[in-house]
């Protein structure tokens, strides 16, 4: 369970990660294309260039793809949740207490009409 809490924690500083090396690949893709374009970089650097978008799009798919740490902590506690008895029990007590007080209103209700 602690590690459970940990993983679910530290999703969102990969996230994180994830997002800087997308922007940093895009953004040297960006500036190699400029230099191999203005002939300050030879011209077989356009490899390099074509892996760093590659690259780019796979961090993004990650990145899009991955749910983050409130999502990941719904999808792990809600069914736990859901399936405890105590949890299950609550909307039969209120919806009881809720009855008693409805009945003790409208029973109120009734007798000052006929009055």
């Amino acid at each position: 369970m602690v590690w459970m809490i940990y993983l679910i924690g530290s999703i969102d500083g990969f996230l994180g990660v994830l997002c800087f090396f997308m922007l940093a690949s895009l953004t040297s893709a960006g500036m190699l294309a400029l230099f191999i374009g203005n002939g300050d970089a030879d011209e077989d650097k356009w490899p390099v260039v074509r892996k760093l978008i590659a690259m780019s799009i796979v961090s993004l798919i990650i990145f899009v793809v991955t749910p983050n740490s409130k999502t990941i902590a719904a999808m792990y506690l809600l069914p736990k949740i859901a399936a405890n008895e105590h949890v299950q029990r609550i909307p039969d007590k209120a919806l009881t207490v809720f009855e008693k007080k409805l009945d003790a209103y409208l029973g109120s209700f009734d007798k000052k009409e006929k009055e």
